[in-house]
């Protein structure tokens, strides 16, 4: 398991606010939608056809710009046909999650997420089919899987570069706050994700 908080390095990345009394009075990170992001370089051994979670609490404001692909996190560089993955929102349905392993393999749901308001999201995937091997939960209750996501098997390669903020690189970023990202190398259970997202 790995916690990104307000102690993440962003070196001379453009660095979000860390704004105080936010979900339930506690901090979060607030992205403006347009350069920010933070970035982590430390080893992530989550590779091949990996076992992974990743869940944050994400709340979108109403104001917020949702046109086109707008990226919230990215594992990896995404660049060509590398294999890696990010969480995009709007992307494949209007306000909904989508998660993009590259080469355009998602997996997706079209079930919109309420603006104004704090969510927990969580994407698990165990080996497989994208499609019949990843679940993405809203507060815990997981959402239907459109049947046009990928049934390729994703081939994860071990990177260096997890980002908050962004998707594939030069996609547009979306203006949202994130708090309490974690990302695991396995597959939680529906009772571990109802765990995280109610126990804090």
């Amino acid at each position: 398991k790995r916690d990104w908080s307000s102690d993440v390095c962003s070196s001379d990345l453009t660095r979000p606010r860390w704004r105080t009394n936010q979900r339930r009075g506690m901090p979060a990170w607030e992205f403006d939608g347009s350069d920010d992001r933070v970035q982590s370089n430390e080893n992530i051994a989550i590779s091949g056809n990996a076992a992974i979670t990743m869940a944050m609490w994400l709340y979108v404001p109403a104001s917020a710009s949702t046109s086109g692909a707008r990226g919230i996190t990215r594992l990896g560089d995404f660049i060509g046909t590398s294999t890696a993955f990010g969480m995009y929102y709007g992307l494949r349905a209007t306000n909904a999650l989508s998660v993009e392993f590259a080469g355009g393999t998602p997996a997706f749901t079209l079930s919109a997420i309420a603006r104004d308001t704090w969510t927990h999201v969580c994407v698990t995937k165990r080996p497989g089919a994208i499609k019949d091997t990843t679940t993405l939960y809203y507060d815990a209750v997981a959402q239907t899987i459109s049947n046009s996501s990928s049934s390729n098997t994703p081939n994860i390669t071990a990177s260096r570069t997890f980002s908050l903020g962004e998707g594939y690189s030069g996609d547009s970023r979306l203006q949202c706050f994130i708090d309490q990202v974690v990302l695991y190398d396995r597959e939680l259970t529906s009772s571990e994700v109802r765990y995280i997202a109610q126990g804090t």
